[in-house]
């Protein structure tokens, strides 16, 4: 390791060395751009335990699977993600709340929304008053997933040609 420089008196140089770390990775965040595929609402939720719930939806691009019978190809194959409009946080966010205002929930689907570090962005729809669920097939977990409100896990079933691995389903949950 490199030698450290040592930032005014009597404070430690490594302590702050990592909060200039902390703040580089944090702007970092702020920029990082997701291929978002669309943003819409105010709708009504169709699936799981908020079925008939107002919401919006903020629809990512990217997922490890490729079902057969997928209803959002455009979400999933990378030929189609690639033409998504690459946004981070802030400009998700401002998109959100140009939408005709109601509705306190967004959903964050995709494709498979957990192949992203969405920590920032759920914290800034947080910040501006919705409740945040994410779907999910449960093949990936991060740990921004745990500052959700609600986490709709749906894992694919054999029609899908895809064979769910329980004990990274098991790991998920």
């Amino acid at each position: 390791m490199g030698e450290q420089a040592s930032y005014g008196r009597g404070g430690s140089s490594m302590t702050t060395v990592k909060a200039q770390g902390q703040l580089e990775r944090g702007e970092a965040a702020r920029r990082k751009k997701f291929p978002v595929v669309e943003v819409f609402g105010p709708t009504i939720q169709g699936e799981g335990i908020d079925q008939g719930v107002p919401c919006y939806f903020i629809r990512l691009g990217g997922c490890d699977y490729r079902c057969v019978w997928c209803d959002s190809p455009f979400a999933v194959l990378p030929e189609l993600v690639r033409r998504a409009t690459r946004m981070n946080a802030e400009e998700i966010v401002s998109k959100m709340t140009a939408l005709t205002p109601g509705p306190n929930w967004v959903v964050i689907s995709g494709g498979n929304p957990a192949l992203h570090d969405l920590t920032f962005l759920v914290d800034m729809l947080h910040g501006v008053g919705y409740k945040v669920a994410v779907e999910t097939q449960g093949t990936v977990f991060k740990r921004w997933l745990l500052r959700v409100d609600r986490l709709c896990v749906s894992p694919k079933p054999p029609s899908s040609e895809y064979t769910t691995d329980l004990n990274t389903l098991r790991d998920f949950l």
